[in-house]
């Protein structure tokens, strides 16, 4: 178990990398993680070889801003989106949602 710094959860991807070939870039993650932090409040929870399990603090007040997270998570992890018909169905069930799964096949 690896306790980080409180407000410096953004470099977990750094020192517990998530890889695969489909996967972005250990520093891709990591600006990411820190957009996420400063702006939804992400804290890193698990981390294995091919899953990241985060808690978001903050949820997106405005559906453009819910959309956009959206797409960044798509963006991330393209896996997001196999339990759901649409981007949009995804988008209204994650702003109900604190904790979110990503992960590699």
């Amino acid at each position: 178990m690896l306790t980080l710094p409180a407000g410096e959860s953004q470099y977990a991807p750094l020192i517990v990398p998530m890889g695969c070939n489909e996967c972005p870039h250990p520093l891709e993650q990591d600006e990411l993680f820190r957009q996420w932090q400063e702006e939804q409040g992400m804290v890193p929870l698990v981390v294995t070889q091919n899953t990241w399990v985060v808690r978001f603090s903050k949820r997106p007040a405005m559906d453009a801003a819910a959309l956009q997270l959206a797409k960044e998570h798509f963006l991330f992890c393209q896996y997001v989106l196999e339990t759901f018909d649409s981007v949009g169905q995804y988008t209204a069930h994650s702003r109900h949602h604190d904790v979110w799964v990503f992960w590699r096949e």
